[in-house]
């Protein structure tokens, strides 16, 4: 990345960051566990990212124009919302790549990220934020991936794999991350041990790797019976509202969001 790109996408997302609005950033209080956040989202589903899309929209008050971001993805196995295997559905987040001027970018710290090919877990949608595009951010998007023996694991916003906790829930092996990947991003070829800084991310809880089985990380078909446990478990939830809603329905939403009153 080039010294004018970070330059750009800085000053874009300083622009739009600020105390009143917070455009440029997202803080969670609390972010809730893989129980929670399965039990809470109305809309979620298993599916692989076809098409990435970035669009911009004029915002009063705004000297640029806001970009957002639309996410394609071919449904594999929907969970909650009323999605099934073989249907699109398009995901929409605010941030993302400027649609005139590729050189800048809005990266917007808690959003996931994406990318064409790869196939995640994705749990949605926030009503308190609806464009967030995921559950409490990025800790709502899990990332299927492949080993090298060719099992399918599921790995958290962190890289990490999980395993049960034997109670009905999911943790993830804290010291232990995919640190590369291959195959179009689809396969992890490095899962190594890493003592995670204090620094880098709270202690959310998870286990150690010392005490994990290679042949106990919970694969895809672990995960999605885990998700669909939880939610017979669940109360009921309200509908979806925002993420599968129209194009027009979600700049409406975003302009509610940014706009700012005239001087």
């Amino acid at each position: 990345m080039s010294r004018r790109f970070i330059t750009a996408a800085l000053a874009l997302a300083t622009t739009l960051s600020t105390p009143a609005h917070d455009a440029g950033a997202v803080v969670y209080s609390r972010v809730g566990d893989l129980v929670e956040i399965a039990q809470t989202s109305p809309l979620s589903f298993r599916g692989r990212v076809t098409a990435i899309a970035y669009r911009t929209l004029a915002i009063n008050g705004l000297s640029r124009r806001q970009p957002y971001t639309e996410i394609t993805f071919s449904v594999l196995s929907g969970f909650t919302g009323g999605l099934r295997a073989g249907q699109n559905f398009v995901l929409r987040q605010m941030g993302g790549r400027s649609a005139e001027n590729p050189d800048l970018v809005q990266m917007i710290p808690g959003f996931p990220e994406f990318r064409v090919g790869v196939e995640y877990v994705v749990f949605t949608n926030d009503a308190k934020h609806p464009m967030e595009g995921a559950r409490w951010g990025s800790a709502g998007v899990l990332r299927v991936t492949r080993e090298t023996d060719g099992t399918e694991i599921v790995l958290d916003a962190h890289h990490r794999p999980l395993v049960s906790d034997g109670l009905g829930g999911m943790l993830p092996v804290r010291d232990l991350r995919c640190a590369a990947f291959a195959d179009a991003e689809r396969a992890c070829t490095s899962l190594v041990s890493e003592v995670p800084h204090d620094t880098e991310e709270p202690d959310e809880g998870g286990l150690q790797a010392a005490g994990v089985s290679p042949d106990s990380l919970a694969t895809k078909g672990d995960f999605d019976a885990f998700v669909r446990d939880a939610v017979r478990r669940r109360a009921p939830v309200g509908p979806a509202l925002t993420n599968n809603a129209n194009r027009a329905a979600f700049e409406d939403a975003l302009r509610r969001r940014l706009s700012r009153p005239a001087r």
